[in-house]
């Protein structure tokens, strides 16, 4: 498999007492077609003692929503990072 040029994107993060939520945006190239793709997802981590304890982990692209995206999402309207973006 070749370089796919894969970047992570935070774009959004909730703190709470001992747990944070966050919802991230990977940009990537599909090696065998060459296409520039975008992943979705979100991730909830709590923490005890300074340490992460626990991740749960939400994404989602499949063959119906290849993006990921929540559709009917605003995503470029409300400062997400998109394709166009470069």
């Amino acid at each position: 498999m070749g370089n796919i040029e894969g970047q992570w994107h935070l774009e959004h993060l909730v703190e709470g007492d001992g747990e944070v939520a966050i919802e991230w945006s990977m940009t990537w190239r599909d090696p065998k077609s060459g296409a520039n793709r975008i992943n979705r997802g979100a991730e909830l981590f709590a923490f005890r003692d300074g340490l992460i304890s626990e991740v749960r982990a939400y994404h989602h692209g499949d063959r119906s929503n290849p993006q990921g995206d929540l559709l009917g999402f605003d995503f470029s309207g409300r400062g997400y990072t998109t394709l166009s973006d470069g």
